[in-house]
């Protein structure tokens, strides 16, 4: 390679690394920003982890959470690896004086290693939720609901009901063994299963 297309390389590879620098400094600065002004309620969505002690009833809630935790790690991840990738390529570049090749050989590690701590940052943030920030079937029993989906006397209907703050809609079946038609108002008497409760007329 000629002196002068070595330059050019040099040259084209920095304005990649300022752009994903700038670039990827200010996104992420951002999704922090809006993670700290919306009280981290993005990460919310890893609290629906269903174990048998507490589970959350709906099922599509807990897909929709999944998905909502998972996109928002890969968003921050990936500008995490930009900015690193940025950075570390134009201090390769400028303040050590490396080619081109060993540059973004080292950009390209210290963002993949950035990915890596920003996953590891989110899965701790989630280990360090409040056990009593989950839902438990337990702390049902004894509340007010009302059938969603009509519960036949010897099968499993569903029942909607509001827990602290959340509404959660849950499988349930009868007490008595009637049928328990929609909209009614139901009192939740037991829980039966990891996923069920039951209910009786009010």
């Amino acid at each position: 390679m000629t002196p002068a297309a070595a330059l050019f390389m040099d040259l084209a590879t920095e304005e990649i690394f300022w752009v994903c620098a700038v670039g990827g400094t200010t996104f992420f600065a951002l999704r922090m920003l809006l993670m700290l002004i919306g009280g981290m309620g993005e990460v919310d969505a890893m609290d629906a982890e269903p174990s048998f002690d507490d589970v959350d009833g709906g099922a599509d809630a807990d897909h929709a959470g999944s998905t909502a935790a998972f996109r928002m790690l890969s968003l921050t991840a990936f500008t995490g690896f930009f900015m690193m990738f940025g950075w570390v390529g134009l201090a390769s570049l400028k303040e050590f004086g490396l080619t081109t090749a060993p540059s973004v050989a080292l950009a390209t590690l210290a963002g993949i290693v950035t990915m890596w701590l920003t996953g590891l940052l989110f899965q701790q943030a989630g280990r360090l939720t409040s056990g009593g920030a989950a839902f438990s079937l337990a702390r049902t029993v004894g509340s007010m609901a009302t059938v969603y989906a009509r519960i036949p006397g010897d099968g499993r209907g569903r029942v909607q009901l509001t827990v602290g703050d959340m509404t959660h809609e849950i499988d349930a079946t009868s007490e008595a063994g009637v049928d328990l038609e929609s909209f009614s108002a139901v009192r939740v008497v037991r829980v039966v299963d990891a996923q069920t409760v039951a209910v009786e007329a009010q």
